[in-house]
């Protein structure tokens, strides 16, 4: 089924059985492309990076295990409507679609007893020299009567540059040790990583930095 924009459409799709793609990685001549890793679970992006898995900024997990972890590990949104919480695309019961289309990936829930829908779309940025995963949340109000809403949205953990993935499934915790956040107090972070080490096993300082977002 496709909708208005051509885009294929999956009802419930956490329901349905699992699948894993990509997001096509073109960003056009004078762009610079991410991969970016999705399945039917949760909201959809289980994984994302530049170049190859050794430069994650979402730690990257095969799909067997991504169908496992996307609803905890990767983004969520936390709502308060009008003194109630909830979380959406967690339940797998409320009415729920996914839209793929050639460079976006949309998720959608309506949850009718609150009278809101939920929408995030996913795509990347073309034609830029800093390439970036967009992600946009939007909440409708279907009541058509004022309503108290509280957000709390991102994703649980992102990774600094120069962490291997052979770094977080062998040696997890001594890398994290090495992790910083810099320009916090700026509103701004850069995220290095105070050592890295080579495949001889010697450890040398990070020189490389990832500059990352902040939604207003």
């Amino acid at each position: 089924m496709f909708d208005n924009k051509n885009r294929f459409v999956i009802e419930n799709y956490n329901k349905q059985s699992c699948f894993a793609s990509f997001l096509p990685g073109i960003s056009g001549i004078h762009g610079t492309p991410l991969w970016n890793f999705y399945v039917n679970r949760g909201q959809a992006i289980c994984s994302f990076g530049s170049e190859n898995k050794d430069h994650s900024i979402m730690e990257f997990y095969p799909a067997h295990q991504s169908y496992q972890f996307t609803k905890t590990m990767g983004f969520r949104t936390f709502l308060k409507v009008d003194g109630t919480f909830y979380e959406p695309f967690v339940d797998d019961d409320m009415p729920h679609k996914m839209y793929i289309g050639m460079n976006e990936l949309e998720i959608e829930e309506t949850n009718e007893a609150l009278g809101i829908k939920v929408n995030v779309l996913y795509y990347t940025m073309p034609n830029e020299r800093l390439g970036g995963l967009v992600r946009t949340v939007t909440i409708t109000n279907l009541a058509g009567a004022k309503k108290d809403v509280e957000v709390l949205d991102g994703m649980p953990a992102l990774l600094p540059y120069g962490i291997a993935l052979k770094d977080m499934k062998e040696t997890a915790q001594t890398t994290k040790a090495w992790m910083q956040v810099e320009d916090v107090n700026e509103k701004l972070p850069i995220l290095p990583c105070a050592y890295r080490t080579c495949r001889c096993g010697r450890s040398f300082r990070g020189r490389g930095r990832k500059l990352h977002g902040i939604c207003q």
